[in-house]
């Protein structure tokens, strides 16, 4: 994030960013949480996601959201969302 914000990266056209001071960053690492992963998010002071497979934080000084997802959950989540609309285009016959 700091290479970013300070303008040392590059883009696919290999010009330097620009206006970076503002941006901001939304963080995901998808991993098992197993117990290694739990003392990291305690010690770094992450909560837990309202469905307690995961864990967040906002960090002020970077305008950064991080969120540590289990595989599990990514693919749940969006089955879950869609499970409704699924069902009325899959079961209309």
């Amino acid at each position: 994030m700091n290479d970013i914000i300070e303008g040392k990266i590059k883009s696919k056209d290999g010009e330097f960013l620009s206006d970076t001071e503002n941006v901001r960053f939304f963080c995901y690492i998808l991993c098992n949480i197993d117990s290694k992963m739990r003392r990291y998010a305690k010690l770094e002071d992450l909560k837990k996601t309202p469905d307690s497979m995961g864990y967040y934080k906002y960090i002020d000084s970077y305008k950064a959201y991080m969120e540590i997802i289990p595989y599990n959950k990514l693919i749940q989540d969006p089955q879950k969302r869609n499970k409704i609309l699924f069902d009325k285009l899959f079961n209309q016959m």
